[in-house]
């Protein structure tokens, strides 16, 4: 065999085993965000009783196959509700961008009489909308 085909097949051997496919130094960073979902519409009756369970149906939006539903988060001050649909956002596949929406309940139960005003969206200023609720 000639010299130049010894480097060769030197040179093959080196590039084989130089390449380890499994070097721990090229780990993607894989991970999962936490991130608010917008709720498109809520529904509720106008007027209910104190005492009685009131509730609130969200429509939430996953805008494609990563997101995934979490909870229904909600801050109270005084008679308003603020509420944000939270979901798990999956960086680590790829995604199908396909929208879909998610049924979910909030439940309400007022103690006194009075209008109640819930405000959705916090989270995601340009998708906020609110609505007010009568308990006699």
């Amino acid at each position: 065999m000639s010299i130049k085909k010894y480097k060769f097949i030197l040179l093959g051997l080196f590039l084989f085993f130089a390449c380890d496919k499994n070097d721990p130094e090229e780990v993607i960073d894989c991970k999962e965000d936490y991130k608010p979902l917008v709720i498109r519409k809520a529904d509720a009756p106008a007027t209910a009783r104190v005492g009685q369970t009131v509730q609130i149906k969200l429509d939430v939006v996953l805008s494609d196959s990563c997101q995934t539903f979490q909870e229904i988060t909600n801050d109270q001050n005084g008679d308003i509700t603020y509420i944000n649909a939270m979901g798990i956002y999956d960086v680590c596949n790829p995604c199908a961008q396909v929208e879909s929406i998610v049924e979910k309940i909030y439940e309400f139960s007022p103690q006194t009489k009075g209008t109640y005003s819930f405000i959705f969206n916090t989270e995601i200023k340009a998708e906020q909308f609110s609505f007010s609720i009568t308990i006699n």
